[in-house]
């Protein structure tokens, strides 16, 4: 073979090669074109899928909802009713009312507010020989199954009727099956859309033929898609009237739960005695500070390191009869706009607070100390001391006991989720937006009628 016949023989296979690198490039183009469309085609499906289950999910959630928030508020006011039975380990919020005493500008007033204060500590501490624990929560086991079971009997009213977004008229030939759960919703959708679309689309299948031209296989291609997704939502929604249509006249069953018999631990944490003679020292400290706060005024009322009567800040105010601008004074913050989180007292306690033994102690040597009247000027020790043996008091009435209540809370569990599970064996899952608000409002009429 000459120069010349290889020459020609290494152009043919080069030509050879190059449209073999271009056939093959071409195939894989094609490939790739047609999983992107496959891709496509799935992530559509899935989107109406999760579009579509949304409202009969939302349907559903509000059912069981309407249920739990009505089984939550009666708990709490069953709960709410415990705080002031005697037979309960009973507490005081005194740092609310401290906080409300701030914010007082009548001495009288905020001297008789914590007047009713460490009388409520003395009756809690008098009436210690009262509690029963068990019988109390027993008793409010029983009335919390009650309340719940009031919500025994709501039926599911008829479905709204279907109509035909095109013609507003009822559809003529709707389908019959409906789907009891959300996979078997996500089935019929799912095989709407694929009969819909096919099991291969036209777009796909072009390729085997090779579309020329790319812009019209696009558009075939989300052509086939709207139809999949219309005919998705066309049998989803006669899918979900069905549903309704057969829930229509379901009754919501709760079940009567047996009684509450389990027992509530109660420990005592502290004696009960030593609480009263700390209780006996307050209320002699009181009648003390009472005197100070008669003599000396409002401002008098809280130690040094309290908020009231902070001043600063200014006043500002407008003369409207000349617009001037008018900085006339310091004005204190407004006691209690920022709540105090303890008492302040100018006594120092031990590292991790006084016993109760050293309190006691404490306020046996203030109560020594004797007020002389409105000359007095050390009348802020008789002020710190008092504060200091009223916070110390409502610490210790407040950790008379410890409790562990888990088993009553168990029980109030139980029965809000056997309320909840009843309303979805009703067929929550199944009814419609109609019917799922009448259902509500019968859960809102059955909570007032008994408030």
């Amino acid at each position: 073979m000459d120069s010349d016949e290889l020459k020609e023989a290494m152009a043919e296979a080069g030509k050879a090669f190059a449209d073999g690198l271009a056939a093959n490039e071409e195939a894989k183009r094609e490939r790739v074109e047609a999983c992107a469309m496959a891709e496509l085609r799935n992530e559509a499906l899935h989107a109406t899928q999760e579009v579509l289950g949304r409202e009969r999910r939302a349907n559903r959630n509000r059912v069981v909802w309407a249920v739990a928030n009505y089984c939550s508020q009666e708990r709490k006011d069953v709960l709410d009713s415990l705080k002031n039975d005697k037979r309960m380990p009973r507490s005081i919020n005194y740092l609310e009312r401290y906080n409300a005493l701030l914010g007082m500008d009548d001495r009288y007033e905020v001297l008789r507010r914590l007047d009713q204060t460490i009388a409520k500590a003395e009756t809690i501490l008098d009436e210690v020989d009262e509690i029963d624990v068990d019988a109390a929560l027993s008793e409010a086991a029983a009335e919390f199954a009650g309340r719940v079971y009031r919500l025994n009997g709501i039926t599911v009213v008829e479905a709204e009727d279907q109509v035909d977004d095109e013609t507003g008229m009822p559809p003529k030939n709707p389908i019959t099956k409906m789907a009891e759960s959300d996979k078997e919703f996500d089935q019929a959708i799912e095989d709407a859309f694929l009969d819909a679309f096919g099991a291969i689309s036209e777009a796909e299948e072009q390729q085997a033929v090779f579309v020329a031209d790319q812009d019209e296989r696009v558009e075939r291609f989300i052509a086939q898609l709207e139809e999949a997704v219309l005919a998705a939502e066309k049998v989803a929604k006669e899918a979900s009237y069905a549903g309704a249509k057969s829930v229509a006249g379901n009754t919501l069953i709760i079940p009567e739960c047996p009684a509450f018999d389990d027992s509530v631990v109660l420990e005592a944490e502290l004696d009960v005695d030593q609480v009263r003679e700390l209780a006996v020292e307050v209320r002699k400290s009181f009648k003390t500070f009472k005197q100070v706060v008669q003599d000396n005024g409002l401002f008098a009322a809280f130690s040094s390191e309290g908020t009231f009567g902070a001043c600063r800040g200014w006043r500002f105010g407008y003369w409207w009869d000349d617009f001037l601008y008018d900085m006339s004074e310091f004005e204190g913050d407004i006691p209690g706009r920022d709540p105090a989180r303890d008492i302040p007292s100018d006594v120092e306690e031990d590292e991790g607070g006084d016993t109760l033994e050293k309190s006691i102690e404490r306020m046996r040597e203030f109560n020594k100390s004797r007020y002389t009247g409105m000359l007095d000027d050390e009348f802020d020790e008789h002020v710190d001391a008092f504060w200091y043996g009223f916070k110390k008091l409502m610490e210790n009435v407040n950790g008379l006991y410890r409790m562990n209540a888990s088993a009553f809370n168990q029980y109030c569990n139980e029965v809000a989720e056997a309320a909840k599970q009843a309303a979805q064996d009703m067929g929550a899952s199944s009814m419609d937006a109609h019917q799922v608000e009448e259902f509500c409002k019968e859960v809102d009429k059955r909570a007032k009628k008994e408030a």
